[in-house]
C-alpha cells in the first residue's frame, strides 16, 4: 500500500445494534512498512460519540446495549491525515451481529457516513461491498468481482471466490484479521 497526502480517506467504523468491535490496525506506505492509525490507548486523532466508542485491552471498541441504544448508525471518524493508495491491515472481533468499515465516504454530520462500507456480519452480509447512505445499496457480494460503468452500470465479472468457502474462514465471535 502506498500513502500519498492527496485525497481524504475517511475511515470510520461503524456499530449497530449490540455490537462490538476491536480493532488494531495499522496503513502500509510505500516503503513497504506499515505506520499504526490507532496507538492502542487512547483515541486520539478519532472522533465519535463517546457513549459508544473506547479502547479496552489494545483495542478499539463501539458498543450499543438495551440500556444505551442508538438511534441509527454512529461512526468513529479516523482524523489524522489525507491518503490516496492505501492498505488497512486491522483485527477485528464481532460479538453480536453487525459492523463495518466505511472508506472513501462523505461525512454526514453528527458522526454518520456515507460510502463504501466492508461489512462485518455474524453470516449472510459478512464481506459484501455496500453503499451506505447511497442507491446502490449492495454492490459486490462475498466474493463478487465487480465494475461499475461511469453511469453507473454494475457488471459482475469472474468471482474472485466461492462465497460460501469464503465464509468459512470467518471466526464468529474471535478474531479475524
Amino acid at each position: 500500500m502506498i500513502i500519498k497526502q492527496k485525497s481524504r480517506l475517511l475511515l470510520v467504523l461503524m456499530v449497530f445494534t449490540t455490537s462490538i468491535i476491536g480493532l488494531g490496525d495499522r496503513f502500509l506506505f510505500g516503503d513497504d512498512t506499515f505506520q499504526p492509525i490507532f496507538d492502542g490507548h487512547s483515541l486520539e486523532g478519532w472522533e465519535g460519540k463517546s457513549e459508544f466508542w473506547r479502547v479496552e485491552d489494545g483495542a478499539i471498541v463501539g458498543e450499543t446495549t438495551p440500556d444505551k441504544p442508538t438511534q441509527g448508525n454512529t461512526f468513529l471518524f479516523w482524523k489524522q491525515g489525507l491518503v490516496d493508495d492505501f492498505e488497512l491491515v486491522l483485527q477485528y472481533r464481532l460479538r453480536n451481529h453487525n459492523s463495518g468499515i466505511q472508506y472513501r465516504s462523505k461525512d454526514f454530520g453528527d458522526y454518520v457516513a456515507g460510502g463504501y462500507q466492508g461489512d462485518i456480519h455474524d453470516g449472510k452480509f459478512a464481506g459484501i461491498l455496500y453503499e451506505e447512505r447511497g442507491p446502490r445499496g449492495i454492490m459486490a457480494k462475498r466474493g463478487e468481482r465487480v465494475t461499475f460503468s461511469t453511469h453507473g452500470k454494475k457488471q459482475v465479472g469472474e468471482p474472485i471466490g466461492n462465497p460460501d468457502e469464503l465464509l468459512k474462514h470467518i471466526k464468529n465471535g474471535d478474531w479475524n484479521e
